[in-house]
Order: structure tokens, then C-alpha cells, then sequence
């Protein structure tokens, strides 16, 4: 489908969602709408045959390989039962409904743990923790001063005026967050807060359906989005700050613009709740992960999915693109993090330890070669891509019963963030793993939390009857 023969305006948001060439993605004319069905035939038949084979060995008196050959069948039933049966859920137990999955209270957690009769291994062995390089090539003042200018923060601000990105990346100075802002307006949980990539605004959704997109200029609420039938699990901006991608409960993915607030394209093919969905950075390509237990790949333009990728075996946590767009990352609640090329929908790495517990959002740093990863064993992982192990461990929050948000601040200095079950915030020295501030405002847990692009600054979101977004300055 051209731009120019789209009934929704695709000349005005061609520009930013498109690549120069206007052409997806090279991806050809995939459809992979059927792959399930077609291996879940293949799945009937082959147990069909075995059955069989087990009848006639039975038949000729061989008792001991027709024992072999059902207890084959057997296991082949249970696996197509697990991944395509209509029993799948009941198997593991009530799957909540009362809004938004990520915010609801009884949410699902994998009840098959690995044993761990082995420890696991050391975090480090030597006396100096390894450093941890995760930011991209330094960028110019000029650049600089240009991303500031973008923010456009006015002179009656409520907050502090802007400072400049920290001169030393290994600065290791305490932080000083302070709450400057209460923003009110939603009626249940939040789910999700993101700053868009020019810093100009701040999106929160909640199990109330609605996305509220606020001013960084004057903290107003300039505009609340509806279209979703059910609560909403997560966001993500555009690279132009002109289009927001959401996934919610009601199984779709949708593409809503800022400006105008209309929902702009429909993406419907998951068939259980969409929890996470991510821009790709560089083109016209959303991916999407849901309690379906895939992952997919979506063209923005023709709102087709062009690659369906069954990528764990419980349900989708969270899915992140890198810096370029080339790979996707994606964790479950099985407890692994897998690796996706773009262009092919093959696993480049699977990324697991002993402790295997429920892996609840993943991230990669800015420039690529690390991942870092929230459990829900109250722990937070920076993992090495290329070793496939993790070389930073850190912990002091509560985590074992949500899907919590964290995330990387780079804008003074190298921190990690994140939300906690007791109400707190976490900031963590990125390279030393030292909290270093801990935030005591909210009243109930925080699963949302993110860092402002430019400035010293992070928004956290509350549940239930909380329901309110906090603003937080530093001027360390």
C-alpha cells in the first residue's frame, strides 16, 4: 500500500515511520498468520502415528517396546496440549481479568521452578568489579545542545532549568531525587510511564484504558487517548515522538498519533493478552509479545504482521529492539531471555542461569552488548550478550509477584532505576551495584518507572487505590 492511497492521513506520518526508501523492511511479502495451525497438524498426525506403531507392537508381543512407543505418544499429547490445547491455561491456574494484567493482583507466575540443588555461581571473582561499558560513542556539544533545545522547557517551569549531561561517565556520586510533581487524573492502577525520545513529554497508561500524554513544559495533561476495550500493559514512542504504540488486554496493538490523539492502525493476530510492544528504532516495524507466548513482527504502513515468531513456551513478558533495530530481545516467564534476528525470526542467543526464575522485563543498553533484566526473585541482571552470562548483579527491592519496569539513566551519570512491591524506588550505582538513593513516597507498589532522556529526572507510577504519577529531580 503506497502512502499516498491511505485513508488515515499515511502522507503525514510516511516521513517518520517509513525508511528513506519508503519500503518496510526487505522482509519480502512475508505472512506468517498460520504457522500454529499447520504444526499443530503436523503435531496430530505424527502422535496418530506412533499410537499406531504402538498397537502393532503390542499385537506381535513385544510388550516392553509398545510401553516405549505410548509413553511417546503420551509426551507428544502433553507438549501439543501445552502449546496449542484449549486446557493450556486452566493447567496453570486463574489468569485475572480485572483490567490491565501487568497492574492486576493475582497475575500469573510460572509454577514449574527447576530445582536448585546446585548454588549459583559467583557473581565475580576478583576483587575489582568488572566495568560495564553500555553507553553509545559520545556524541558532539552541538548535538548536544540540539537534543536540550528539543525539550523546549519553558521559563516558568516547575522544575529546576536544565543541566548539561554529566563530563565523567564513571561518576559515582550520590544522587538527590526529589518529588516535584503529583499527577493525578487516572482511576486505576498505572501500568507503564515513558518520556518520549525528545523529552518533551511524558505518556502514562493504566488499567483504565487510557494513555495521558503531559506537558514537560508546565506538567499539564494535554491529552487523554481512548480506543482500548481493556486495560493497557504497555507503551512505546515512535524515534519522532509522533506516534505511540500500545498493548493491551483486548489483544491488539495500536498506533495512536500524538497530535491529533486518533488511533491511527489496528494490529490484531494475538490471540491472549498483548503484554509489551516496542517501536523499531529505525523503521516502520513494531514488535509485539503477549500471554500467547509469541512474538511478532508488524508493519506499521499496511498493519500486517510480517513474521510470527513462537518464541517461548509461557507467556511474553516483555520485547525490546537494539540501538539499530537488527535484533529483538524478548523474556518469559519460563525464565530465559532469547535473542531474535529481524530479517530471518532466528534465535541468535538464549541467555539463562541456574536460578530461572521468571524473567519480567528486558532491555538493551544503548550500545547493544549488554541486557539488562528484571526477575521476579527480587533481582536485577546486567548481562554480557556476547558471554551470554550476567556480570552485574543488583538487588534491596522486592520483587516476586509483579512485572516491574526498570530501566538505564544516562543523563548524570550511569544509574540503574527501578520500582518496588513495598512502594520505594531503587536507584543503583550502574558499575559499583551501591543503591544509592531510595524514594519513599508512593503507598502501594510501583511497576512503572522511567528516566528522563535529558534531564536529571524519572517519573514512577503507583497501583491501585494509588493511582498517581510522581516526578523527580536531582541536581546530582
Amino acid at each position: 500500500m503506497e502512502p499516498s492511497q491511505s485513508p488515515h492521513g499515511l502522507q503525514t506520518i510516511s516521513q517518520p515511520l517509513a525508511p528513506e526508501d519508503n519500503q518496510p523492511l526487505g522482509l519480502g511479502d512475508i505472512r506468517c498468520s498460520t504457522p500454529q495451525s499447520q504444526y499443530e497438524q503436523v503435531r496430530t498426525v505424527r502422535t496418530f502415528l506412533v499410537i499406531n506403531r504402538a498397537k502393532q507392537v503390542t499385537a506381535l508381543g513385544n510388550t516392553k517396546l509398545a510401553s516405549g512407543y505410548q509413553q511417546f505418544a503420551f509426551g507428544l499429547q502433553q507438549s501439543q496440549q501445552s502449546q496449542f490445547g484449549a486446557q493450556k491455561n486452566k493447567s496453570r491456574g486463574p489468569i485475572s481479568s480485572l483490567g490491565a494484567v501487568r497492574a492486576t493482583h493475582g497475575a500469573y507466575k510460572s509454577s514449574r521452578k527447576l530445582p536448585r540443588a546446585v548454588a549459583p555461581a559467583a557473581e565475580e571473582t576478583s576483587s575489582s568489579p568488572p566495568v560495564v561499558d553500555v553507553e553509545e560513542p559520545t556524541q558532539s556539544s552541538d548535538s548536544q545542545e540540539n537534543l536540550i533545545t528539543m525539550a523546549t522547557i519553558s521559563e516558568n517551569t516547575v522544575f529546576p532549568p536544565p543541566h548539561q549531561p554529566c563530563s565523567k561517565p564513571d561518576d559515582n556520586r550520590d544522587c538527590n531525587y526529589q518529588r516535584i510533581a503529583t499527577l493525578s487524573g487516572h482511576k486505576k492502577s498505572i501500568s507503564v510511564v515513558k518520556f518520549s525520545p525528545c523529552g518533551g513529554y511524558l505518556a502514562t497508561a493504566s488499567a483504565d484504558r487510557s494513555i495521558k500524554l503531559w506537558s514537560m513544559k508546565d506538567l499539564t495533561c494535554e491529552r487523554t487517548i481512548l480506543g482500548h476495550q481493556l486495560g493497557i500493559n504497555d507503551i512505546s514512542w515512535n524515534s519522532s515522538s509522533q506516534y505511540i504504540a500500545s498493548g493491551s488486554d483486548d489483544m491488539t496493538v495500536r498506533i495512536f498519533s500524538v497530535s491529533s490523539g486518533h488511533c491511527w492502525r489496528i494490529m490484531k493476530g494475538h490471540t491472549h493478552y498483548v503484554f509489551s510492544c516496542a517501536f523499531n528504532p529505525q523503521t516502520s516495524l513494531v514488535v509485539s509479545g503477549g500471554y500467547d507466548e509469541t512474538v511478532r513482527l508488524w508493519n506499521v504502513i499496511t498493519g500486517m504482521c510480517v513474521r510470527l515468531i513462537p518464541a517461548h513456551t509461557d507467556p511474553v513478558t516483555c520485547v525490546a529492539f537494539n540501538h539499530d533495530g537488527s535484533c529483538v530481545a524478548s523474556s518469559s516467564y519460563e525464565g530465559c531471555i532469547r535473542v531474535w534476528d529481524v530479517s530471518n525470526g532466528h534465535c541468535l542467543k538464549t541467555l539463562k542461569d541456574l536460578e530461572h526464575d521468571a524473567v519480567s522485563f528486558v532491555e538493551f543498553t544503548p550500545n547493544g552488548k549488554f541486557i539488562l533484566s528484571s526477575h521476579m526473585n527480587s533481582k536485577i541482571k546486567m548481562w554480557d550478550v556476547s558471554k551470554e552470562k550476567p556480570v552485574k548483579y543488583y538487588s534491596g527491592h522486592q520483587n516476586s509477584k509483579y512485572c516491574i519496569f526498570a530501566g538505564i539513566s544516562l543523563s548524570h551519570g550511569r544509574r540503574v532505576i527501578s520500582g518496588s512491591e513495598d512502594g520505594k524506588i531503587f536507584v543503583w550505582d550502574l558499575q559499583t551495584k551501591r543503591v544509592i538513593q531510595v524514594m519513599e513516597e508512593h503507598t502501594k507498589p510501583v511497576l512503572a518507572t522511567d528516566a528522563h532522556p535529558i534531564l536529571n529526572m524519572m517519573a514512577s507510577g503507583g497501583i491501585e487505590p494509588d493511582n498517581t504519577v510522581r516526578i523527580w529531580y536531582s541536581d546530582k
